[in-house]
C-alpha cells in the first residue's frame, strides 16, 4: 500500500514537472503584442528586396534580422 502512495505521488510530481504551467503559455510579460499585418508586410518587402532565406555568406544580413528590424521601424 505504501510503495502504491509513493509511486502516485512520484508520478504526479513528475507530471506537474511536465506540463506547463498556466502563466509560461501565454505571452511573456513585457513582450509586445504582434500585429499580424505589419509583419506581413515586412516579410512581402524583405521578398521583394531579395531576402530568401539561407544567409551562409558572412556578414550577411539574414531575412529574420531584417523582418525584425523592419517591425521596428528601422528599415525605410
Amino acid at each position: 500500500m505504501l510503495r502504491l502512495i509513493v509511486c502516485s505521488l512520484v508520478a504526479a510530481s513528475l507530471m506537474a514537472l511536465a506540463v506547463p504551467p498556466f502563466a509560461s503559455a501565454q505571452q511573456q510579460p513585457g513582450a509586445r503584442p504582434v500585429n499580424a499585418q505589419k509583419l506581413e508586410k515586412c516579410k512581402q518587402l524583405a521578398r521583394e528586396r531579395g531576402f530568401q532565406g539561407g544567409g551562409f555568406t558572412k556578414g550577411a544580413i539574414k531575412p529574420r534580422d531584417f523582418i525584425i528590424a523592419c517591425m521596428q521601424g528601422k528599415v525605410t
